[in-house]
C-alpha cells in the first residue's frame, strides 16, 4: 500500500513563512494547503490544452471538482479562500451546478520552477472509492499491458535534464504565450517523470471513447526516449496519420449497413453507447456520401422526393432523365476520385504532402509547416460544425475546397453533437488496437513486452518486426487500408537538444 504522495510545489512558495507572515482565521494544516498546490500542478499534466498550439489563454484555470476534493479535505474551502487572500492562486470565479466547477491558477509570482515534497497523511495518499474501482476495472480488462510495467524504467537523471532545459528556453522565449506556460509545462513534465520512476501513475479505461490510459499516455513524446524495459531499448511502431486513417472506413457503406460476417470494422462491432450516437436519420444522409468498397462505387444517390418540394416532382421526359443521369454519374465519380485520393495518399505515407501542396495552389500561400496541416485536419475533425473563431472557419474553408465530399460527411457525422466523430474515431482505435493487435499478440506471443499509447505500440527491438507485422495485418483487416506505419527506436542519443520553444 502506498504510504507517501510526492507533489509539486512553486520554489518560491516557503508556506512556513506565509502562515507566519498571514495567520489564517480557522487553523490549516499545513499538508493540506499542499495537497491543493500540489493538484494545481499535476492536474494540467493530463490536460491537452497546456500542449496546443491553438489554446488562447496564457495560463489554464484548472477546475477542482469538489466532491472530490472534500473526500480528502472536509474544509477544503476554507483551504482555497486563504490561498486566494494571500496572493498564490487566483480563481475564475466562474461556477455552474452540474456543468462548471471554479477553477484555480497560480498567480504570476508563483508561475515558476516546482520541488517535490511528500505528504504522509494516510487520508491525502490513499485512492478514493472511485479511483480504486477505475483502476480496478483497467486491470480487469488490459491486465497483459498493465503487467508490464513492473519492468518499465526511466532515466530520471537525463529526463530532468532535458526538461531543465526545455523551461529554460521556454521561459526566455519571445513569444508572451510560450513564457507563461512554461512553468505550467515544467510541472507537468515533472509529474510525468515522477508516476514512472514512483510508479505511482494511474490505469484507466475512459468511458467515452473506450481508450485506455497509462503514466505513458500524456508522456512529452521526446521524454519516450529515456525509457528502458529491463535495461533493453524500446521501440515505437507508430500509425502515420492516425485519426484521418481511421475516418477512411466512415466513407464506406458496409459501416453503416454490414454486408454480413466480416472481418473489417463496423458500427455494429463498436461498444452500445457508441452506436447510439448514429440516429437513423444521420445514418440515412451520410449514406449519400459513402461508396461500395465491394464495387468501388458510390451507394446510390436518394431519391429525389427526399431532395425536392411537393411542387418540383413532376414526371421527367427522356431528356430530363438523361441529363440528370449525367449529373448523378458525375457527382458519383467525384465521391469515388475524392475518397481514393484522399485513401491513397493516408496509405501511402504522403497526405500531408499532398495536402500542402493543395493548400499552396488554392490560398496562393506558403504553407509554414507541417504542424499547421495538422491543426488544420484537427480543426475539421474535431471543431463544432458552427465554430465561430476565424482562423478555424478559414482552415476548415480551404480543407473543404480540396476534399469537398469528405468535409461534408464529416460534417454530418457532427451535425447532432460535434463530439460524435471524436468519440467514433476513438473507440474505432480502441477497437483495433486494444481488442484486435494487443489481444492477438498476447494470444500468440505472452512473453511479448508491450505498451500501448493510444495509435502507437512499444516494444523491445527483438520483438518490434513481429508486431509490427501484426499491426500491418491487423489494421488492414479491419479498416480495408494498407496502413503507414513509422518505427522509432527511443534512446537519448535521438534527443535533439536544440529546442524550439514554440
Amino acid at each position: 500500500m502506498t504510504t507517501k504522495k510526492v507533489v509539486l510545489l512553486p520554489e518560491n512558495l516557503n508556506l512556513e513563512q506565509l502562515l507566519e507572515a498571514h495567520p489564517p482565521h480557522v487553523r490549516l494544516w499545513i499538508e493540506n494547503l499542499k495537497y491543493i498546490i500540489g493538484l494545481i500542478s499535476e492536474l494540467p499534466a493530463y490536460d491537452h490544452r497546456l500542449f496546443a498550439t491553438d489554446e488562447a489563454d496564457d495560463v489554464l484555470y484548472i477546475p477542482l471538482y469538489s466532491k472530490l476534493l472534500k473526500y480528502k479535505i472536509r474544509d477544503y474551502q476554507h483551504y482555497l479562500r486563504y490561498l486566494v487572500a494571500v496572493g498564490v492562486l487566483e480563481c475564475d470565479k466562474v461556477y455552474m451546478v452540474g456543468f462548471k466547477s471554479r477553477a484555480y491558477r497560480f498567480t504570476e509570482p508563483y508561475r515558476v520552477k516546482t520541488v517535490m515534497e511528500e505528504l504522509t497523511n494516510p487520508k491525502l495518499v490513499r485512492q478514493t472509492i472511485l479511483e480504486n474501482a477505475l483502476d480496478q476495472l483497467a486491470h480487469e480488462q488490459y491486465p497483459h499491458l498493465i503487467r508490464h510495467f513492473e519492468g518499465l524504467e526511466i532515466d530520471r537523471e537525463q529526463a530532468q535534464h532535458y526538461i531543465d532545459q526545455l523551461y529554460e528556453q521556454e521561459s526566455h522565449s519571445a513569444d508572451h504565450r510560450v513564457r507563461q506556460k512554461a512553468a505550467s509545462r515544467y510541472s507537468a513534465y515533472q509529474t510525468m517523470i515522477n508516476h514512472l520512476v514512483l510508479k505511482t501513475g494511474k490505469f484507466r479505461v475512459d468511458q467515452s471513447g473506450h481508450r485506455f490510459h497509462s503514466p505513458l499516455t500524456n508522456l512529452k513524446k521526446e521524454l519516450r526516449n529515456f525509457l528502458t524495459f529491463q535495461g533493453e531499448p524500446l521501440v515505437g511502431i507508430d500509425l502515420s496519420c492516425s485519426q484521418p486513417y481511421f475516418s477512411t472506413i466512415l466513407f464506406r457503406k458496409e459501416f453503416y449497413q454490414p454486408l454480413g460476417s466480416t472481418e473489417t470494422m463496423d458500427l455494429k462491432q463498436l461498444p452500445s453507447d457508441i452506436q447510439c450516437l448514429l440516429t437513423e436519420s444521420i445514418i440515412n444522409a451520410i449514406l449519400v456520401y459513402t461508396i461500395d468498397s465491394n464495387s468501388n462505387a458510390p451507394f446510390p444517390s436518394p431519391p429525389c422526393t427526399l431532395m425536392c418540394a411537393d411542387s418540383e416532382i413532376t414526371p421527367l421526359t427522356s431528356s430530363h432523365k438523361q441529363s440528370e443521369l449525367v449529373y448523378v454519374n458525375e457527382a458519383e465519380s467525384s465521391l469515388v476520385d475524392g475518397v481514393k485520393t484522399f485513401t491513397d495518399r493516408i496509405s501511402n505515407g504522403q497526405f500531408y504532402e499532398y495536402l500542402g501542396q493543395e493548400v499552396e495552389r488554392i490560398t496562393g500561400r506558403k504553407v509554414k509547416s507541417r504542424q499547421h496541416l495538422k491543426d488544420m485536419v484537427f480543426s475539421v475533425l474535431f471543431s463544432r460544425n458552427d465554430e465561430k473563431r476565424p482562423f478555424i472557419v478559414e482552415r476548415k474553408h480551404v480543407f473543404e475546397q480540396v476534399f469537398p465530399l469528405i468535409a461534408e460527411n464529416l460534417k454530418l457525422l457532427k451535425s447532432e453533437d460535434h463530439r460524435t466523430l471524436a468519440l467514433l474515431l476513438q473507440s474505432i482505435e480502441a477497437e483495433v488496437f486494444l481488442n484486435r493487435i494487443v489481444a492477438r499478440i498476447t494470444q500468440e506471443r505472452p512473453e511479448v513486452p508491450l505498451f500501448s499509447i493510444h495509435d502507437c505500440l512499444g516494444t523491445t527491438e527483438q520483438n518490434a518486426e513481429y508486431v509490427k507485422h501484426t499491426m500491418i495485418e491487423e489494421l488492414k483487416r479491419s479498416i480495408g487500408v494498407v496502413p503507414d506505419l513509422k518505427t522509432e527506436v527511443w534512446i537519448p542519443e535521438d534527443i535533439d537538444y536544440v529546442i524550439n520553444a514554440s
